[in-house]
């Protein structure tokens, strides 16, 4: 069973197709385990999700409280032998996402990991003085097969 990489506009139905591709590969094999990068706050992924990696504790989840910029936290993940990643809107935000995709790439043969529409990014969607999400540090795009960046404050 193979994930395809899909780029979509709208996150929620995206979301949704993760969400019954990992219900079936939970279904063909229960002892998949599954840990979501940053998405502790608004656990979307909850039912699927065995641990989420976060700053803080979140009530009523297992969360590996570690900063994801640092190798600490990630020896803790790698422990947990985790197969597959849900990085979703996370990526967008922190100091060092080469870093945290390199760690995604090392311990990870399959995940999901989704950033906020390039369109929307160059909006004044928050304000009519500043473009995108005032707290986004990042811009993601696709293109010929590659996830390329590029950081956002000197754009904006």
């Amino acid at each position: 069973m193979n994930m395809q990489i899909v780029y979509s506009s709208n996150r929620g139905s995206s979301r949704e197709s993760v969400l019954s591709y990992l219900r079936e590969l939970r279904r063909r094999n229960p002892a998949t385990r599954v840990v979501d990068i940053g998405g502790a706050y608004c656990p979307w992924s909850a039912d699927v999700a065995d641990a989420f990696v976060a700053l803080f504790p979140v009530a009523g989840r297992k969360v590996l409280i570690g900063d994801i910029n640092q190798p600490q936290v990630w020896d803790e993940v790698a422990d947990g032998k985790y197969e597959f990643c849900i990085c979703s809107h996370t990526l967008e935000d922190i100091r060092d996402p080469i870093f945290v995709l390199g760690q995604i790439r090392k311990l990870f043969r399959h995940g999901y990991i989704a950033a906020p529409n390039k369109h929307v990014e160059f909006n004044n969607i928050e304000s009519p003085h500043w473009v995108g999400y005032g707290h986004h540090r990042w811009i993601y795009t696709l293109a010929e097969g590659e996830l390329r960046m590029i950081a956002k404050f000197p754009l904006a």
